[in-house]
């Protein structure tokens, strides 16, 4: 057994391109479960600064509508990336070799 308990996460993200020089996350997901407290569970959106792809729209479903008044990735990481802080193991669902932006 482990001296101490994990706190774990599990992280889903859409990037607008697969190479990260011109990459734009725009929806992203996540998980957090740990001993102490109640699984968590957060979800963003944000503008991607252009049109979604064919690709990225039958993928992730979201509509060019939902986009509107959304900030930008940019805009958007302070708030996000606090949640996913403090982990110790983050499994990543990463369909197109985005880690680099984890």
């Amino acid at each position: 057994m482990p001296d101490k308990i994990l706190n774990i996460g599990i992280g889903h993200l859409f990037a607008t391109y697969n190479q990260s020089d011109q990459n734009a996350i725009f929806h992203i997901a996540g998980m957090r479960y740990s001993e102490e407290n109640a699984p968590e569970e957060e979800d963003w959106i944000t503008y991607p600064g252009h049109r979604l792809t064919r690709r990225l729209y039958e993928q992730s479903r979201i509509h060019k509508n939902i986009l509107e008044g959304k900030p930008s990735w940019t805009e958007a990481k302070s708030d996000i990336v606090p949640f996913f802080n403090g982990l110790d193991v983050l499994f990543l669902y990463d369909r197109e070799n985005q880690k680099e932006w984890f």
